[in-house]
């Protein structure tokens, strides 16, 4: 079971006291599981625009170099 543990030590009444925190992460699984899916899909995303971005370049290259021998 995934849990969140925090403390602190601290002085009290010349005491030396420790606190605890012990918080159950219920949500922690599934929280890192949408953190990786979106990370892969911004990546996919990313890869797809570059390659959209490439592609007029080639396109225009080849248009320019079909009509120059019109010309």
């Amino acid at each position: 079971m995934p849990v969140l543990l925090n403390g602190v030590r601290q002085e009290r009444k010349e005491e030396t006291v420790i606190d605890c925190v012990v918080v159950i992460m219920r949500k922690r699984i599934e929280h890192e599981k949408d953190i990786l899916r979106t990370k892969t899909k911004l990546q996919e995303l990313y890869q797809a625009t570059n390659e959209a971005t490439s592609q007029p370049n080639i396109l225009s290259r080849e248009a320019v170099a079909f009509f120059s021998g019109y010309y």
